[in-house]
């Protein structure tokens, strides 16, 4: 199994992409992934969302081809677990990570995160985590992940609380690649919902529209529906491991 980690910081040695790489490594050792790439906000070149809603009409945003978009998008797509993590700046997310977040603002539609299992890492001075972690898991369940689980970081947090959140994340991201959702999460049904009544629009038209048809997603009337169907096959492949 692979996993895909983003760490939204301008700082090339990062506290946050350091809990990253210790949680890929716990997860290593657990015999969970084989694979894990990890970026850092600083060594990637992510252009601003402009705006344009062109990705409302093909899909895709006419800027991944000119930056590293495109890549990291297909490196979590080939991917089984996504990490985000972000340094805390005035109780929100870094504008590094804000900016890596606006280019997904189509797959807050298409469910591309479907099946996969997610976690979120904020790391702060003192505090404000709260705000970057609610933020983060909210952006990975609206493109469809099962959130397992978080990590949350101060200058403060000692080394031994540290591994402790990053074992107890572990074994959650075991459990959820094993039984997958196992209970309704109500951000996802009433995101679910609403997307889809707007999408059953009569004037409703275009690239979103189309694509719902095309994968049957307004057939379901809710998110579990449509994730148990999908994910069936995965999660009977998971237990396997």
């Amino acid at each position: 199994m692979k996993l895909f980690g983003f760490a939204g910081t301008a700082h090339k040695p990062s506290y946050t992409a350091n809990i990253i790489e210790k949680l890929s490594d716990e997860l290593k050792r657990e015999g969970v992934i084989d694979t894990a790439v990890i970026f850092k906000g600083s060594d990637v070149d992510v252009t601003m969302c402009k705006g344009c809603l062109s990705c409302y009409q093909c899909g895709n945003c006419i800027l991944d081809a000119h930056d590293d978009m495109s890549r990291l998008k297909n490196e979590i797509l080939s991917s089984d677990i996504v990490v985000f993590g972000s340094p805390v700046y005035v109780h929100d997310v870094s504008g590094t990570m804000k900016n890596f977040i606006d280019r997904f603002v189509v797959w807050m539609y298409l469910y591309r995160l479907v099946g996969k299992t997610a976690v979120t890492v904020s790391a702060s001075a003192s505090n404000g985590n709260i705000f970057v972690d609610k933020y983060l898991q909210k952006v990975l369940k609206i493109m469809g992940a099962n959130v397992a689980g978080s990590i949350s970081v101060n200058m403060f947090t000692r080394p031994e609380e540290i591994d402790s959140q990053i074992r107890k994340c572990c074994d959650a991201v075991k459990n959820s690649i094993v039984n997958g959702i196992t209970e309704p999460d109500m951000l996802q049904e009433e995101y679910f919902s609403a997307t889809r009544q707007t999408i059953l629009h009569p004037l409703a038209k275009g690239y979103l529209a189309d694509y719902w048809k095309e994968k049957d997603l307004a057939e379901y009337e809710k998110y579990m529906d449509y994730y148990n169907s999908y994910s069936k096959t995965a999660i009977q492949e998971a237990k396997k491991w």
